[in-house]
């Protein structure tokens, strides 16, 4: 394993766990915008779930590639999962956020439909320049969106 790698893995670990007192203030911002409807309580779900998944990812339990190695099939698991999980809590929460254009930027909608689009392009391709994209629209994501409800609180 390179050193690059554990830099990204330790990035990967560091993200997931921080993610989640995000992800509450996050649902909080929502309930009190839109109020207490079941999508959000969806998309929270699948926020921490994905957090949790993109957490196991980092730590790495596949040190080889033998695909019949249980790690191996544990991390694309938690990879899958984590995927689709981004993509759904995304388009979700750009969903309600058209629905409400009253209270949000459609900016910020837009910005979810893509990011929701990049993790699933990932998930149909699997190349490794489409999963730094979809990472790092993600990453941009949560940037905009705790500097749009930071500032609008």
């Amino acid at each position: 394993m390179s050193r690059l790698n554990i830099f990204f893995n330790a990035g990967m670990i560091i993200s997931g766990l921080t993610n989640i007192p995000f992800i509450f203030y996050l649902r909080r911002f929502f309930y009190q915008e839109i109020g207490k409807i079941k999508w959000i309580k969806v998309a929270f779900t699948w926020n921490i779930i994905a957090s949790i998944c993109l957490t196991l990812v980092g730590l790495n339990l596949s040190l080889s590639v033998r695909l019949n190695d249980i790690p191996f099939i544990l991390q694309c698991f938690c990879a899958i999962i984590m995927f689709s999980g981004v993509a759904i809590y995304c388009f979700i929460y750009s969903n309600l956020m058209i629905k409400k254009k009253d209270k949000f930027h459609s900016t910020l909608a837009v910005i979810g439909y893509i990011v929701a689009g990049m993790q699933l392009a990932f998930l149909f391709s699997w190349h490794s320049y489409i999963e730094w994209f979809a990472t790092i629209s993600l990453m941009l994501w949560i940037l905009i969106m705790s500097v749009y409800t930071f500032y609008k609180k």
